[in-house]
């Protein structure tokens, strides 16, 4: 599975794809959950 949460703001990136959950949190400069619109790009290499 992938998933985007919010955690308190911070965005959070989880994913498992069958060997155990990966968790990343994106380190912004304020908290995102003040009710205005954002954009988060997530991009994905297979190297």
């Amino acid at each position: 599975f992938i998933s985007v949460e919010l955690e308190r703001g911070i965005p959070r990136l989880l994913i498992d794809f069958g060997s155990g959950t990966l968790e990343l949190k994106v380190k912004t400069k304020r908290p995102l959950d003040d009710g205005e619109w954002h954009r988060l790009d997530i991009f994905w290499t297979t190297e």
